[in-house]
């Protein structure tokens, strides 16, 4: 189901809304890691020419 706000029945599941939010929501370490990275190229007078993914060693999800 594509609407996370209701579960199969149609009820109203916002629990369920805000722990899958919660859990796709990237971690500040994660954000703080491209930044740093921007600006070091910036730096360089250079720029991203793709996205950027980071790999956690502990979980091993990849962010993009």
């Amino acid at each position: 189901m594509d609407n996370l706000k209701y579960n199969k029945s149609h009820a109203s599941d916002p629990t369920a809304r805000d722990a899958i939010a919660a859990a796709d929501e990237m971690p500040e370490k994660v954000h703080n890691a491209i930044i740093i990275i921007k600006k070091f190229l910036e730096i360089c007078d250079m720029e991203l020419a793709a996205r950027v993914q980071i790999r956690d060693k502990k979980t091993g999800r990849i962010w993009k």
